[in-house]
């Protein structure tokens, strides 16, 4: 009985170095379990990172009757969802300048008789309809605007 019982612990203890080798190496049933620090790193690279295409500053002139009286330029980022609207986005730089200067020749100005301020989010907003407008729903994901610098009015 005895001699059974002590090949019984070494054919356990056998058992379990043989099973401690296999999660070490990751093989057999152990091949798919992940450690915390995987788990994290494949979090991370699902993840994608955001891909953004600088558009040239947009400068909109604030015209009072015949004269300028003042000058709003804009710095434009936009957000794309892969390298394909990327492409895109780049292909129709110039529609695009041209539609977002159509669409704030007219807002601004509007905009600016009613309120003393020009308000970011708003102009993100609608640069984001009329991007949608240009290239289709979906291309451009979001619309960062980097910078401001207005010219007052005289």
């Amino acid at each position: 009985m005895k001699k059974l019982l002590i090949a019984l612990g070494i054919v356990l203890l056998l058992a379990g170095i043989a099973a401690g080798i296999m999660y070490w190496q990751k093989i057999g049933p152990f091949e798919n379990l992940a450690g915390p620090e995987e788990v994290k790193k494949e979090e991370e690279s699902s993840i994608e990172k955001p891909r953004f295409v600088q558009l040239d500053p947009l400068s909109v002139p604030l015209i009072k009757g015949n004269e300028v009286i003042g000058n709003i330029q804009l710095a434009v980022s936009l957000e794309a969802q892969s390298s394909e609207d990327i492409q895109l986005i780049t292909r129709a730089k110039p529609r695009l300048s041209d539609a977002f200067l159509r669409d704030l020749y007219q807002h601004i100005p509007r905009y600016l008789r009613r309120e003393p301020q020009i308000d970011i989010t708003i102009i993100k907003k609608r640069l984001k309809v009329v991007a949608d407008r240009v290239l289709g729903e979906g291309v451009v994901k979001e619309v960062l605007v980097q910078g401001v610098m207005a010219n007052p009015p005289r």
